[in-house]
């Protein structure tokens, strides 16, 4: 029971940010808090990557070294905590093994974890489109430099991007793709614009007022998230996805909701007449 609390009390504090250099290595910066259940001097845990180096910083003293075991790093960090104590650490980890070139073209690999992610792209990074099943990250840029953010990476993910000439970052014309499925062009623009009419209508009281409490959480998740993958929809609301199925077809033959198949994929999103005007 110590251990189960000590490693969820982990995983509460983690968040991964990925540096991608125009020179073909990564410089991933992992933030964790660790609270000590009974007398402990270090804790392994793995990254779901290889790494080339690593530095530790932290409030106390603390040393780390690490295993690389295949597509896996083993990361150990000593240090001497009492029950109850805390350390906070920041890793940094080197990677050459999530970035890949060929010819002008380069990608890279972001692994599946369930902690948050925020890739920052270099500078004069060129994005193409997006290889994966995740949600679409929150897409923003700052100094130049495109970020993209992942509240967590529950599938793989490929960015595709190319080096600007002349410096500049652009987000591509392709936007997004599911594994094997192609999405056409300005799908951030879409997602953004509905994120606006989000914010600028309520829902309506009487729509609401007729939904049972199942359909009531899905509305709800719907508003605050928009657009979403019917797998996720069941993840995050905690309904099974046969009971979910059933919920949604209902609720699309009463107008509620909108799903829309793209491949393998199944996408929902609220119908006009849910909001407020």
């Amino acid at each position: 029971m110590r251990a189960l609390i000590l490693f969820l009390l982990i995983l509460q504090g983690s968040a991964y940010t990925v540096d991608v250099t125009d020179t073909g290595y990564a410089v991933i910066t992992h933030e964790i808090v660790i609270t000590a259940s009974q007398e402990i001097d270090s804790y392994s845990y793995y990254v779901p990557f290889p790494i080339s180096h690593l530095d530790v910083y932290s409030d106390k003293a603390v040393r780390g070294d690490y295993t690389v075991m295949g597509r896996y790093t083993e990361v150990t960090l000593h240090f001497s905590l009492k029950e109850g104590e805390s350390v906070y650490c920041i890793c940094e980890y080197l990677s050459w093994e999530i970035i890949f070139k060929e010819g002008t073209q380069w990608w890279l690999y972001l692994p599946a974890m369930e902690e948050s992610a925020t890739v920052i792209m270099p500078e004069g990074a060129a994005v193409s489109y997006l290889v994966t099943e995740s949600d679409f990250p929150s897409v923003s840029e700052e100094k130049g430099r495109i970020h993209l953010f992942w509240e967590e990476v529950p599938d793989d993910v490929y960015v595709y991007y190319e080096m600007s000439s002349d410096g500049s970052s652009e987000w591509g014309l392709t936007a997004l793709v599911g594994i094997g499925v192609g999405v056409s062009i300005g799908i951030a623009a879409v997602v953004l614009m509905y994120v606006r009419k989000r914010r600028s209508h309520k829902l309506n009281p009487h729509v609401l007022s007729v939904l049972s409490e199942r359909e009531r959480k899905i509305v709800e998740y719907l508003y605050a998230k928009g657009r979403s993958r019917q797998a996720k929809i069941s993840r995050d609301c905690n309904i099974p996805k046969t009971s979910l199925s059933k919920i949604l077809m209902k609720m699309e033959e009463r107008g509620i909701i909108k799903r829309e198949k793209d491949g393998r994929l199944t996408f929902c999103e609220l119908d006009e007449k849910v909001y407020q005007y």
